[in-house]
């Protein structure tokens, strides 16, 4: 609860504006899509959306994983429109994961225009 307290506070410390939430889905490390948008991968994901998007790294096996589903989805409907969230399974995408350095799950990373702004 309070990581969802800081989340929420440094998201509204930014002032975007957003459209929709979007939910990313990994197939594979080398292929992504953010619902049906056409992206190459997760670096094109985050070129192209000009407002924060908040990315939950999970397993499918991590029991915390799990509880936060509902948590990020409430979150995602209170904000959407001034954030997207996004998810990245980490026994899919290894790569991904590894680079940005995601140890523990489940890892939440807010990125501005393709850069890191906050870990939690």
């Amino acid at each position: 609860l309070f990581c969802l307290l800081l989340i929420f506070t440094t998201i509204q410390s930014f002032q975007f504006k957003l459209s929709s939430l979007s939910r990313f889905l990994s197939k594979n490390k080398s292929n992504t899509k953010l619902n049906d948008a056409p992206y190459k991968n997760f670096d094109d994901m985050l070129e192209k959306i000009d407002s924060p998007v908040l990315v939950d790294f999970y397993a499918q096996w991590c029991g915390p994983c799990k509880m936060m589903v509902p948590v990020l989805e409430d979150l995602a409907s209170r904000l959407e429109s001034q954030i997207k969230v996004a998810k990245v399974d980490t026994d899919k995408s290894p790569r991904l994961s590894h680079r940005y350095q995601v140890e523990a799950l489940p890892t939440l990373i807010l990125f501005n225009k393709g850069e890191v702004v906050e870990r939690f």
